[in-house]
């Protein structure tokens, strides 16, 4: 039971491995701007400018 254990524990880390890549691709090449996204529709110039920033 405990080799079964350890196999399974072993084999879990190529998987969270992959479905990390996968995630990251995916935010990667989603549209749109983070910044955009979290000031809403028409935010003020000097805003949209500060928080890109942060976020590139």
């Amino acid at each position: 039971m405990l080799k079964y254990t350890i196999r399974r524990i072993l084999l879990t880390i190529p998987i969270l491995l992959g479905v990390t890549a996968v995630t990251s691709a995916l935010v990667y090449l989603a549209p749109g701007n983070p910044a955009r996204i979290a000031l809403g529709q028409a935010p003020r110039p000097k805003r949209y400018e500060n928080s890109n920033e942060r976020w590139d």
